[in-house]
């Protein structure tokens, strides 16, 4: 009989929905984490001079511990899992922070635990129905739709829709298994107790920043509608990574915030506008007696980072921003960014329809632009950082 129950699997909806919130789907004196940050992995070239081609360990480094963090991170490392790649190991600033991430990523955990566990036990109980197994079921609704498709239409798109809605359901299930594996085997540390960042190679390994942002902002956020307030600046997560021992000769570093290498949104993945939306936006404006005509206005938030690394002495540092906006949880077997189909839609979860590329193929590499409006803005910048520090001791 057709796939209908009066308990039906949970839909994609009915449970992803609070599940993901996507657009934005030994011995020895290391620990395990910081032993994955020191090794590297090589494997042989295909090129003429038979060289060795030198993989960099990922490592990612979250500036918030809230569950679009614990998302970016899954979504990071789920294809990686897949390929039997080893995963990249997470650095948070200090043990409350970590105390935090541990705590959202075991809810979540438990969440897709309890999911699968919930469709599995109704495909088990179909499955006995009909005395075989769950393919078995869903070979015979497509064989038993295919037979009388002539001689009742009707019934065999029926039979077929069931088919179809019970491979979806399979995938599902299949989904938050995967899910809740990467997690279990994701590797936290805290900054403050092992000094993860400061062991990191420039030569081994490369650093992932993660967290929500926009066309040209200087602010990454821990969650979409975050206020800027909520955020941390380009400028103060330099320092922070400078204050947790980062070596100044690191020169690896990419953020995936959506928009992260565009001043402006745009509308395409053509060539000529990426390259427009690398670049700043100046303005004309007075300052003090003189006239200033290229007065940064805007500029890419990979940009603003790389700057504020290099004004803090990360002089070789190379900071990599993506075009468009990222998807949490990759839908192929690549990372990918997305833009709406429409102009005036700009929120991808409303959109129909999407422009989608491999991440890889938009992305631009920073390097500090350190002229002398640039050390202005960021000394400007660590006044306001620190007056608000000051103001909201001063008032706790």
């Amino acid at each position: 009989m057709p796939f209908i129950s009066t308990t039906n699997p949970p839909s994609t909806a009915s449970i992803s929905e609070p599940l993901l919130n996507e657009t934005e789907r030994s011995s020895g004196t290391q620990s395990s984490v910081a032993k994955q940050l020191t090794g590297i992995s090589c494997d042989q070239s295909t090129s003429q001079s038979n060289t060795l081609k030198i993989e960099k360990k990922g490592v990612i480094y979250s500036p918030f511990a809230v569950k679009d963090s614990v998302l970016a991170c899954l979504g990071h490392n789920l294809n990686r899992l897949k390929q039997g790649k080893a995963l990249y190991p997470v650095i948070l600033k200090d043990d409350n922070a970590k105390a935090q991430f541990e705590q959202v990523k075991n809810k979540l955990l438990i969440s897709y635990e309890n999911a699968a566990n919930k469709i599995n036990q109704q495909l088990e109980q179909l499955a006995r129905g009909e005395k075989t197994d769950i393919e078995g079921v869903l070979q015979k609704y497509k064989q038993d739709a295919e037979h009388i498709r002539n001689i009742k239409p009707e019934l065999s798109r029926k039979l077929f829709a069931s088919a179809q809605k019970l491979e979806e359901t399979i995938k599902l299930a299949q989904e938050y298994t995967t899910y809740a594996s990467v997690l279990k085997q994701l590797k936290v540390s805290s900054n403050q107790s092992e000094h993860n960042l400061q062991q990191l190679s420039p030569d081994n390994n490369k650093l992932y920043v993660i967290g929500h942002g926009g066309a040209g902002s200087h602010t990454l956020t821990p969650k979409i509608n975050s206020t800027l307030a909520e955020g941390k600046t380009a400028y103060k997560l330099a320092e922070e990574l400078a204050k947790a021992g980062l070596r100044k000769d690191f020169s690896d570093i990419r953020t995936t915030a959506c928009w992260s290498a565009d001043s402006n949104r745009i509308s395409s993945f053509n060539e000529a506008e990426l390259s427009k939306a690398s670049k700043p936006t100046t303005i004309s404006k007075p300052w003090l007696f003189f006239w200033s005509t290229k007065t940064i206005e805007r500029q890419p938030f990979a940009q603003e980072f790389s700057d504020s690394l290099g004004c803090l002495g990360f002089h070789s540092v190379k900071v990599t921003g993506y075009h468009g906006q990222g998807k949490t949880i990759p839908e192929g077997i690549h990372q990918s960014r997305i833009l709406p189909m429409s102009s005036e839609d700009l929120n991808a979860k409303a959109a129909t329809e999407q422009i989608s590329a491999r991440s890889s193929n938009v992305k631009h590499v920073f390097t500090p632009n350190l002229t002398w409006e640039i050390k202005l803005s960021n000394y400007m910048g660590y006044l306001k950082d620190s007056m608000l520090n000051w103001f909201r001791s001063s008032n706790a």
